[in-house]
This record gives C-alpha cells, sequence and structure tokens, in this order.
C-alpha cells in the first residue's frame, strides 16, 4: 500500500515553480497594510486617564524596532530566558493603538529589514488563528503577534513577542531530509503514534527508530519570513534527494496556501514531507515524517 501511495504522489504534477508571482519578500503587506493613516498622538482622542506613548523606553528591544504606533498606550512587558516555547531569551511587549495605525507599524519593520507579513484574518477560520497575525525575521531577531484583541472603538491590543533567531533544525533530521535553513521559535514538536494513529509519546530520546513519528513544525511552530524564493530552493532540494510529489494552491481562511505533499522510500518506510506556505503571511509549515498515513488517507 506504501508503495502504491508513493507512485500516485510522484504521478502528480510537481511545480517547481509558484504558482503565483514572486516577489522576492520584499512586499507582504496586504492591501489593507499599505493604506497610509493620518491618525497620530496629537489628534487621536485622548482620555486624560490614559498615557500615551511614543517611544518605548526600554533596552532590551533590538535597536531597528518600529516606534510605537501612533496613539499608542496601555504598554506593558516583560522579559524571560529560554524555555520549552522559545529556544532563546525573549521580550514580550502589549499596547493598544487605533486599529489603522498597526499597519504604519508592519510597513515600518519591512522598511527596517525584516521579512514577514501580517493580515486580520476573521473568525471563525478553518486553520489559521483568527485576529491579527503576524511574523517577521532579519536572520537576528524573530518576532511574532502572539495575541489580539480588537476594541468596540476601534482600537487593537497586541501582545507580541521577539527573540533571538536561532538555527532550531533538528539535526537528526538531515540523516533524512534535506535541511531548510529558516528560523522558528523552538525545535518543532516530536510525537510518536501507535499503529491507529493515537499519540504515544512526544519525548525525544536521540534516534528516529520509532515505528511511527512525525516531527512537526506547524501553526505558531511555524518557519517564518520565508520568501518564495526560500520555497521554491527548499522543494528542488528536496527533488534532488529524490522526494517526490504533488503541488496544490488554495485560499485559505482568506489567504493563498501553496502547498507540497512529497515522500520517498527508504527500505520498507515512506517518508513524507508535507509543506503549507503562507504568501501572505510569509510563514512555512512543515511536517516530517516515516509514516505517511497520518497525512495522507490510506
Amino acid at each position: 500500500m506504501k508503495k502504491t501511495i508513493a507512485i500516485l504522489l510522484a504521478a502528480s504534477t510537481l511545480f517547481l515553480c509558484s504558482c503565483t508571482d514572486k516577489n522576492n519578500g520584499n512586499e507582504t503587506t496586504t492591501a489593507e497594510q499599505t493604506t497610509s493613516s493620518s491618525t497620530n498622538a496629537s489628534d487621536t482622542t485622548k482620555n486624560s486617564n490614559v498615557e500615551y506613548i511614543n517611544e518605548w523606553g526600554i533596552d532590551s528591544l533590538p535597536e531597528d524596532f518600529p516606534v510605537p504606533p501612533a496613539g499608542a498606550y496601555n504598554f506593558e512587558y516583560e522579559q524571560g530566558e529560554a524555555n520549552e516555547e522559545y529556544a532563546s531569551d525573549w521580550v514580550r511587549i502589549q499596547f493598544t493603538c487605533p486599529e489603522n495605525e498597526i499597519y504604519r507599524f508592519t510597513n515600518d519593520l519591512l522598511k527596517a529589514g525584516y521579512i514577514g507579513g501580517a493580515k486580520k484574518i476573521g473568525a471563525p477560520t478553518t486553520y489559521f488563528r483568527p485576529g491579527f497575525n503576524g511574523f517577521w525575521q532579519n536572520g537576528k531577531n524573530y518576532i511574532r503577534v502572539a495575541a489580539s484583541q480588537y476594541g468596540e472603538d476601534g482600537s487593537l491590543t497586541l501582545l507580541i513577542d521577539i527573540a533571538e533567531c536561532k538555527d532550531n533544525f533538528p539535526m537528526v533530521l538531515t540523516s533524512i531530509f534535506p535541511k531548510f535553513n529558516g528560523y522558528t521559535k523552538n525545535s518543532g514538536l516530536y510525537n510518536e503514534y501507535d499503529e491507529n494513529k493515537n499519540r504515544l509519546d512526544n519525548e525525544f530520546i536521540g534516534s528516529l527508530n520509532a515505528q511511527s513519528w512525525a516531527w512537526d513544525f506547524g501553526f505558531e511552530n511555524a518557519f517564518v519570513g520565508v520568501t518564495e524564493e526560500d520555497l521554491e530552493n527548499y522543494v528542488n532540494d528536496l527533488v534532488n534527494a529524490e522526494f517526490a510529489g504533488k503541488s496544490t494552491t488554495s485560499v485559505t481562511d482568506g489567504c493563498t496556501v501553496i502547498s507540497y505533499d512529497l515522500v520517498k522510500e527508504i527500505g520498507d518506510k515512506t517518508y513524507g514531507v508535507f509543506i503549507a506556505y503562507n504568501q501572505i503571511l510569509k510563514t512555512m509549515d512543515i511536517a516530517y515524517t516515516n509514516n505517511i498515513y497520518l497525512y495522507v488517507q490510506n
């Protein structure tokens, strides 16, 4: 049956070029992000009980981090050391601002050399998180919108995490799969499964000898700031390593998503790489497995 699945996937058309025009990762805003705003702190309706900010006032943010959006207030921050969520020390900031001002802020990230994108995704969703989403990296710093909340007064409260970029790709995977040179918040999620696809254990003990396993860089653990050129280069690396399969393009939760399902037989195992690339957010979910039935229907 594994042989049959592999043949079916290999027989599918593999698009080695993107299904849409490349933009080299420089233009990552949506139409609403490019909207200019005339609102600033001086003409925002003021509340005497609100303390507006025009600078962050802390030294733990990157030097190239943009100034606060106009009319920003309710600023708080915390910082912590590397843990299971983040592989490097991190800073978390919270602030509230007029919703239209956040797009100036995200455009300033791009002007500062960050690669990434942002989008308001309305509920209900089928895959991505509802609310304001954003992910960026510049090779030194990793930035993500960890949470968002919209107010009835047209305000937007954001929780933004900033961490040092680290190479979190598990080297043990490179014995089977080409390495992807990108940035994530941690080293992904490892899980083992029984013959009925029930999760057994998520502790990696140093080898890939489990009967059925998957290593998942998905959702908030996805690679961020990935250009379409990065995607194409990695697919080429996989094809050169004799992985084969199919590519599809879909619109999911208002985002264009390019997906690749690629497999390779080694002995009695069929290894799979499953990719979902979000053109707007510039994120790339990747799942690696030695049991493609975790992702492909029997």
